[in-house]
This record gives structure tokens, sequence and C-alpha cells, in this order.
């Protein structure tokens, strides 16, 4: 057993030390193996309005066409997915049987800025893995329900950016953090008369949502990131940065 346990973990971590260079959707533009480029847009700030044309359309949050010649002064905001990285949160747990695996409270993230302890009942892990793996209607609820859970996270930016003379000026970023799930467990399948083990990998490369998000306090405000990154340029503040 205890052979079979350090396999596994040896397998996490080879899994965790290497990039996953899947596209995740066809609406995201790879930029550098596993960096997204999610989308990128333009806004006007409140006090630019008036230098544009009045057959110019902006809607009510300011936003700018990415076909239209931008007045200076104008925001830009990027926002990149970057590289996946993680941690192995807990050791391998064993339980007796199914009952008490499925009442536990088992850790995934031991902490997310902002957020705290993230945990979820065995009872909750299985079904998740039950909803990719219909093996597990075969789970023998009397034996030993082993588990492992682990994350990862990726940094998601707000790269900020004014139009002046000519050029995007780098004004700074936001910051924000998603922290996706991974579930091991093993058990005993009374269909092949043995015990047997699944996996499964809930992040972005296989187009899950992030489980939680330690949010940057303007996170996907663009209208408030547009007026603050705009009057740091006007008052040559230099540089805008915020963090989760």
């Amino acid at each position: 057993m205890k052979k079979s346990y350090i396999a596994i973990f040896i397998s996490i971590v080879i899994l965790l030390s290497s990039n996953i260079s899947v596209l995740a959707g066809a609406d995201n533009q790879g930029l550098d193996e596993d960096i997204y480029l999610l989308k990128e847009q333009m806004f006007v700030p409140d006090k630019l309005r008036n230098e544009y044309d009045n057959d110019v359309i902006l809607d009510k949050d300011g936003l700018l066409p990415m076909y239209e010649e931008p007045e200076r002064g104008t925001v830009k905001i990027s926002d990149q997915l970057y590289n996946e990285s993680g941690l192995i949160d807990g050791d391998l747990k064993t339980f007796t049987d199914f009952a008490s695996f499925g009442y536990a409270t088992i850790t995934i993230v031991k902490r997310i800025p902002g957020i705290g302890r993230y945990v979820e009942l065995g009872q909750e892990i299985y079904d998740a893995l039950r909803g990719v793996y219909s093996d597990l209607n075969y789970i023998n609820k009397s034996k030993q329900v082993t588990t492992q859970t682990w994350h990862t996270f990726r940094d998601f930016y707000h790269w900020l950016y004014v139009w002046d003379y000519g050029t995007w000026q780098d004004m700074g970023y936001s910051i924000s953090r998603y922290y996706y799930k991974h579930l091991y467990m093993r058990y005993y399948n009374d269909r092949l008369g043995e015990y047997t083990s699944v996996d499964h990998h809930f992040n972005h490369s296989n187009r899950y949502d992030p489980v939680k998000i330690a949010e940057a306090p303007n996170y996907k405000d663009y209208e408030a990131l547009t007026e603050i990154v705009y009057e740091h340029w006007v008052s040559n503040s230099g540089k805008y940065v915020e963090s989760y």
C-alpha cells in the first residue's frame, strides 16, 4: 500500500511541475504556451468623451469599438490569464468506509487570500468524480475509501494602458488569482472485484471555471479601472497596481 501511495504522490508532483498547454477555448488567443489573451477593450474616460466625434458610438460604459482610432488619453484594458501553477494541499487520507468518507470535511485549498480555507465534503468529491466516471456507481460502500485533493491556480491580469502620442503607455495592472481543484479517489469496485482509482482535473484546460477567485479590489470593474488609470496618467502619478 505504501508503494502505491508513493507512486500516486510522484505522479501528482509531475503533473503540477509541468505546464498544461491545451487551448481552453476558441475565443482565447495563446500568447506564450499557457498564457491566454482573453480580450482587449478600449474605454473612453468620462472627461474625454467630448473629444470624440458624434459619429463615434460609445456605449454607457464608454466602450470604444476596437476599429476606431483612439484619442489621446483613451484607456485600453487587456485581460490575460497566466500559466497554471499549483500546490499539493493534503496527504492521502483513508476512511474505513464510504459513510465516514462522505461526511468528512476535506480541504481543497488551505488558504485563499480574502476568503480563507476552501473545503468540500467527501460526498461532494464523490459526486464530482461520479459525474466524470460512471464506474463510481459500482463503489462498495462498506470498504475503505482513499482520497487526495490538491489545487492549481492561474493569475488573471487586467493590464492597463493609455494612448499617448501614437503609442500605448503601460500604466500598470490589476491582478486576481483563480483557484482550481484536482481530485483523486481510490475505492473498491464491485463490478471489477478489486480496488481501483480515478482522478480528474477541474481546471481551465479542461474547461472548468475556478472554484474560488481571490479578487483584486476592482476585478472586472472596467469603469473604475478606466477612471483610476486615466487620473494617474493625467497627474503623472506613475503606474497603478492593485492585487488580491
